[in-house]
């Protein structure tokens, strides 16, 4: 009877192992992905925020300063733990 349950027993610790392990990889992938800084821009600044997988930050230029374009470039942490734009096009002059 004790080896009967412990068969069961050691089956299912098995089974749950192998149902659960994929899903685990897969989501530890991208929780541990972290992007690191992102770059700096020249009379510009970027707001607070993460730097893991899905985090998004956004660039402003500073007091004093505007974009003659498209401003408020944004960059996201993508799964494979670089930002969406190492350089991002956004450009502060001089008001």
């Amino acid at each position: 009877m004790a080896s009967a349950i412990m068969s069961i027993y050691s089956t299912s610790v098995i089974i749950i192992i192998f149902l659960i392990y994929p899903i685990t990889k897969n989501v530890s992938t991208f929780l541990e992905k972290d992007c690191g800084t992102p770059a700096v821009i020249t009379n510009a600044a970027i707001n607070t925020g993460g730097t893991l997988y899905g985090d998004t930050r956004s660039y402003t230029c500073n007091a004093g300063y505007a974009c003659p374009t498209s401003c408020g470039s944004a960059i996201t942490c993508q799964s494979d733990g670089t930002w969406t734009s190492t350089t991002p096009t956004l450009t502060c002059s001089s008001k």
